[in-house]
């Protein structure tokens, strides 16, 4: 299924309902866009898989253009898995899911993961006057 399609309330419900062991008492919604939403569900796969008693996710938030998984619990081998799927997702736009023409955008002052066309549409609607691709930080996209 592809989750990018759902809305952020949504897609958290799915979450709640596929994963419920998963949920610490501070889950309330997935502060990201939607195009991580792929990568996250595949993220809640792997951990339930692994049959954890003591792992918690308590907050899975963008910051500074940057997915994070905070959680309680858990051992170096979820470690190393969050620190995985946190790098892939710096090459996944975080409005589509697109993983070609990627880059970190800032937009007004906000870090982002965009894509060349998410960058583009992002412009206008946070700045209209501008209309160029000038604060993209990958230059093999220009």
């Amino acid at each position: 299924m592809n989750y990018i399609e759902m809305d952020q309330y949504e897609f958290y419900k799915k979450l709640k309902e596929d994963f419920p062991l998963l949920f610490g008492e501070h889950l309330r919604f997935i502060e990201t866009a939607p195009g991580w939403n792929n990568l996250i569900y595949e993220f809640f796969e792997k951990v339930s898989a692994m049959k954890l008693d003591n792992y918690k996710l308590m907050q899975i938030k963008e910051k500074f253009g940057g997915l994070r998984l905070y959680a309680d619990g858990g051992n170096d081998e979820i470690r190393n898995l969050v620190s995985s799927f946190e790098q892939r997702a710096s090459v996944t736009c975080e409005s589509c899911g697109a993983v070609k023409s990627v880059g970190a955008a800032s937009i007004n002052g906000w870090l982002s993961v965009l894509c060349k066309p998410c960058y583009l549409t992002e412009v206008e609607k946070r700045n209209p006057d501008t209309k160029e691709w000038k604060k993209f930080v990958n230059p093999k996209l220009g």
